[in-house]
């Protein structure tokens, strides 16, 4: 199959048949209304990639923006006005706690985020870093309507979902929606992009509006907290802010590897998205499985994640030597992967103390301990280890209070 029948044959299964915007609207309306009707001057539009038509036919929530009058409303809690506004719609709604507070609910299968912002004219108005989503969305529009580069978009969001790297919470630290946007804009397409990548190098800066005539100009002006990413992307709309912030290496080097393949072999596959699975893994591999908490994905997501890393800390302190691993979040089952180049230790292992010069240091190490002896001008021990399988220090960890305290429930498939 030629490249030009994979990407039919891929967007075919990912653009939506028709638009969400018939289910989404009358949401929209109703909100507008019970604004209206309460004397609130605030504007309630689509946003996202609702808005761009940029989503997935798999894709089912919304952002909802709900722009206050800024003069009006600058000094006021947008987010406890627009609470008192939908509490007038026929939805029930769940307040999330963030920088800003912000609603979600599930309606006729659609899952919708209403956000409040201030309508701002410019970035420096903005008194909170939400109040510029609008603008990015403009921005997408402006630069994809008449032209193809949305499609391009769905195909490098949905190859990014099939090697899990789409998404900038805190537990994938992959490419957002967002960057995707801009890449794709920036670069022309889905190919162009994966040419592209394949000359990235770490610290590479991609400044799509050339706001800065050079790399130590933009470095100047960044904020140095958040040029740790392995790629620089300059926000079109705000000149200071590192868009691609949240990206890792891992999820980086993910992408550039995923891309390197596709263009030396395309094929539908690749577009694919399929879980994780033990078969994906060598024999020996250990799985655990979670029940993730209740809450918002990313702050769910980022306490399985520090789950995890847990346990393999925990694992190579205990001297179990990580071959593999790798994870993947679902709000619904969670699952780990851990493979050990050493399954079984020796009962007891020998660790080495102080230089036998260092006197008292060795009393100290000695303390407690059955059996030292001498060697090389070093004093050894020798000590019983608390696991000496893998299997029995799995057992254990998943019963300590770090891990319990941070999931629903976890268990050892």
């Amino acid at each position: 199959m030629d490249v030009k029948s994979i990407f039919t044959k891929v967007l075919n299964e990912v653009k939506p048949k028709e638009s969400v915007l018939n289910k989404v609207q009358p949401i929209l309306d109703t909100i507008q209304t019970a604004a209206t009707d309460n004397n609130v001057d605030a504007v309630v539009q689509c946003g996202g990639s609702t808005a761009k038509d940029t989503y997935l036919a798999t894709n089912h929530d919304c952002d909802v923006f709900v722009k206050f009058n800024y003069k009006e409303y600058k000094e006021h809690d947008i987010s406890q006005t627009l609470e008192g506004v939908l509490k007038k719609t026929p939805y029930e709604f769940t307040k999330v706690h963030g920088s800003r507070d912000y609603f979600q609910a599930t309606i006729l299968g659609i899952e919708y985020e209403v956000i409040p912002v201030l309508d701002v004219k410019s970035a420096d108005e903005a008194l909170n870093v939400t109040d510029m989503s609008p603008m990015h969305v403009k921005w997408v529009i402006d630069r994809t309507k008449d032209t193809m580069l949305t499609d391009q978009i769905r195909l490098t969001k949905q190859f990014a979902k099939a090697h899990r790297v789409y998404g900038a919470e805190s537990y994938i630290g992959g490419f957002s929606g967002h960057i995707i946007d801009i890449l794709v804009i920036y670069y022309g397409g889905f190919t162009q992009l994966l040419n592209a990548s394949q000359k990235w190098i770490e610290g590479d800066i991609i400044d799509p509006m050339n706001f800065y005539k050079n790399r130590d100009d933009a470095l100047e002006h960044l904020n140095e907290s958040k040029i740790d990413s392995p790629l620089i992307i300059i926000d079109p709309i705000l000149s200071e802010r590192n868009a691609a912030s949240a990206l890792t290496k891992k999820r980086w080097y993910a992408f550039k590897k995923a891309a390197k393949l596709f263009l030396a072999n395309p094929t539908f596959d690749q577009f694919l998205c399929k879980p994780l699975d033990k078969n994906d893994f060598e024999k020996g591999v250990y799985q655990l499985t979670i029940k993730p908490q209740l809450g918002k994905s990313d702050v769910v997501g980022g306490r399985c994640k520090k789950v995890f890393e847990y346990i393999k800390n925990q694992a190579i302190k205990n001297d179990f030597s990580i071959k593999r691993l790798d994870w993947e979040y679902d709000a619904e089952e969670t699952n780990l992967f851990y493979v050990t180049k050493n399954t079984e230790l020796k009962r007891h292992k020998i660790i080495r103390g102080p230089p036998l010069t260092m006197t008292s240091r060795c009393e100290e190490f000695a303390e407690g301990k059955e059996k030292t002896f001498e060697k090389g001008g070093f004093l050894f021990a020798e000590e019983e280890r608390e696991f000496t399988t893998f299997s029995s220090f799995l057992k254990h960890i998943i019963t300590t209070e770090y891990v319990t305290e941070r999931v629903e429930k976890i268990s050892i498939v």
